[in-house]
């Protein structure tokens, strides 16, 4: 009989115990989960500009959508592995869910670095707006193609928010201007390319934006409208 007793206060105490474990992985996977979606949806309004108005990233699309789809998966996986066992399987899902916030914190902290050194190395710089034309449904969008041949543009462009900040001096830069269909097309189509060279000066902003009767881009300068090069490619 005080068998009995001792089995069943060690069963009750384990089923506590486990208890106990499940409530604590599921808490800390859901603040884990809530945090890396907050995270998340910084980051992607932070980079939205960019993925709009620059065809070339250093990150590419690609990436960023795997990334996103994996992070969904794990969050998945760890709140099923927390759901249905009660021992170390437990854990994979919350270790998941932790590793892929480091990796995103190490990235944001990356790209943080990134952008004060840029600054600092360019601290007179030029800035550059884009003005979206077409309807809501359908817009045409300019996009920056290369900076003077470079595709990609680190050490010449940065972006910070909505702000696409540009080194100051003489740049050709190549535009393309794309009709975005809705999604369910998928397809986007191209009108055309050009190139504009102008002298950027330190601390103005710039707008790029479509001419509807000559169809091509003009670059304005708050200050003075400067003269561009209206070469399509």
């Amino acid at each position: 009989m005080q068998t009995k007793k001792i089995a069943f206060k060690q069963k009750e105490r384990e089923r506590k115990k486990n208890k106990t474990m499940n409530t604590t992985l599921t808490i800390i996977t859901f603040a884990a989960a809530v945090y890396g979606l907050v995270m998340g949806i910084i980051m992607a309004f932070s980079i939205r500009p960019q993925l709009i108005h620059q065809e070339k990233l250093y990150i590419s699309h690609n990436k960023i959508t795997g990334f996103t789809q994996l992070y969904a998966l794990a969050m998945m996986v760890s709140f099923a592995t927390v759901t249905l066992f009660n021992n170390i399987f437990s854990f994979i899902g919350p270790i998941c869910i932790v590793g892929f916030i480091l990796v995103m914190n190490i990235v944001l902290i990356k790209a943080i670095q990134r952008k004060r050194q840029w600054l600092r190395k360019n601290p007179n710089y030029a800035t550059l707006t884009f003005k979206v034309g077409g309807s809501f449904l359908v817009p045409n969008i300019p996009m920056i193609v290369s900076v003077d041949e470079d595709e990609y543009a680190l050490d010449t462009v940065c972006w910070i928010g909505k702000k696409c900040l540009i080194t100051a001096g003489t740049h050709r830069i190549k535009f393309k201007l794309e009709k975005r269909l809705p999604k369910r097309y998928k397809n986007r189509v191209q009108l055309f390319k050009q190139y504009i060279e102008a002298d950027f000066q330190p601390g103005n902003i710039y707008c790029v934006e479509e001419d509807i009767p000559d169809e091509h881009l003009t670059l304005h300068s708050m200050y003075k409208e400067m003269v561009d090069q209206k070469q399509k490619v």
